[in-house]
This record gives C-alpha cells, sequence and structure tokens, in this order.
C-alpha cells in the first residue's frame, strides 16, 4: 500500500511513473493485497476481466510479475504476444517461471558494499549528512518482453 500511496523515496514507482508521462501514455498502479504472486493472480484476473488486456505489466517485483502472466494464463492470454511482463529484482523464480519473466537486476554487492562503508564510518563515531547513491541497474531481457 505505501507504494500505491506514493512513499516519497521510492524510486520504481516514480520511474514508472516518469516513464509512461514522457511517453504519452496514462499510467495505472493495481495495488495488490500481498507481494506474493498468489495474491497478484487473483487481483489481475479480476482487472483483466473488468477492463481489459494491457500492452504490458510492470511488477513491483519478480512474484508480482510472475502473478500477473499467471492471470494472463489463466485468462486465455499469451506473453509476449498478448502482454509483456517485466518485473524487478532479479528473483531465481522469474528465470524459471513457464515463460522466463524479464526483470530488472538490482546491483546487490555495490548496495551491500556501500551501506557497509557507511556503516562503519557511523560506527567510527563520523555523522555524515543524509546521502544519496544512485546505482546502475541491468536489464535482463527474457522471453515474457520478447515479440
Amino acid at each position: 500500500q505505501w507504494v500505491y500511496d506514493g512513499f516519497p523515496r521510492e524510486q520504481r514507482r516514480r520511474g514508472y511513473m516518469e516513464a509512461m508521462e514522457e511517453a504519452g501514455l496514462q499510467p495505472e498502479l493495481i495495488p495488490v493485497d500481498a507481494e506474493t504472486s498468489a495474491s497478484t493472480a487473483n487481483t489481475v484476473e479480476a482487472y483483466l476481466n473488468e477492463k481489459g488486456c494491457p500492452d504490458a505489466f510492470f511488477g513491483f517485483t519478480d512474484p508480482i510479475a510472475i502473478g500477473a502472466a499467471r492471470a494472463l494464463f489463466r485468462t486465455g492470454r499469451n506473453i509476449p504476444d498478448d502482454c509483456l511482463v517485466w518485473g524487478f529484482g532479479d528473483f531465481p523464480e522469474g528465470e524459471d517461471y513457464r515463460v522466463p519473466i524479464s526483470t530488472i537486476r538490482i546491483p546487490i554487492e555495490a548496495i551491500m558494499g556501500q551501506a557497509w562503508t557507511w556503516l562503519s564510518e557511523r560506527m567510527a563515531g563520523n555523522q555524515p549528512d543524509s546521502r544519496l547513491v544512485i546505482l546502475p541497474m541491468e536489464l535482463i531481457e527474457r522471453e515474457s518482453s520478447n515479440r
């Protein structure tokens, strides 16, 4: 719910909204009850039955993207022919899903290294001002976005 409500530092939501607006498209958020593929599948299936099939789904995480894929299959749609599916996080189950899910890989090692550096500085008594680091992500294109 915090993502849906617009948590100010959530970059995935912000990036999606900005990209859609720059493309002249209407962004749409579909809130789910839990970050699981089962919960997402039920929510997205209801959405598909009510509003039809969009060009693509971008899941906040790979399990959410898998849930959207499950709903697409349950409603007789094909991936990627009818709808593209993207996730976030490069979870192993995304690559192993029946249609491998395209994703955005997070640089976990770089994040952990930066976090350790900053934590070590604080433990040494340094109290720096608030900081922000933007690290590059990696697009992993798989079958779910390959038309």
